[in-house]
């Protein structure tokens, strides 16, 4: 039987979510660290957080090794889809406190992982 070819816009869409729930993680988990002294590590902490899901991003997009133009993007995306999560932080602790980024960090670590799941799956045809 032929071996199928990869699904490049399954493993595309599966490296975006999946680096945005990471990045969203990251900072939703530092918020609910450093709730109190929040002021002077944010930068920082949004930093680690785009590190993270531009990381996961690029690593799952390997298939898509063959145009490096695509593969920025996608990890771009990722970036700015993580970033709009985390933002939703805030919402979370100010409706809900800290069982409330506790709840919305699981939710971002399940989705993370089901989409980077979903990216290998694709990957592999």
């Amino acid at each position: 039987m032929p071996e199928r070819p990869p699904d490049l816009i399954g493993v595309a869409f599966g490296g975006i979510a999946s680096g945005a729930a990471t990045t969203g993680v990251v900072v939703t988990l530092g918020v609910l660290a450093l709730r109190d002294r929040l002021a002077p590590v944010l930068p920082l902490l949004l930093f680690g957080g785009i590190v993270a899901g531009a990381v996961t991003a690029w690593l799952l997009t390997a298939p898509l090794a063959v145009d490096a133009w695509r593969r920025g993007v996608t990890t771009a995306l990722a970036v700015f889809a993580g970033l709009l999560l985390a933002f939703l932080s805030a919402p979370a602790d100010r409706l809900a406190g800290r069982p409330g980024l506790v709840g919305y960090a699981v939710l971002l670590g399940v989705a993370a992982t089901v989409a980077g799941r979903y990216a290998r799956r694709r990957a592999r045809g």
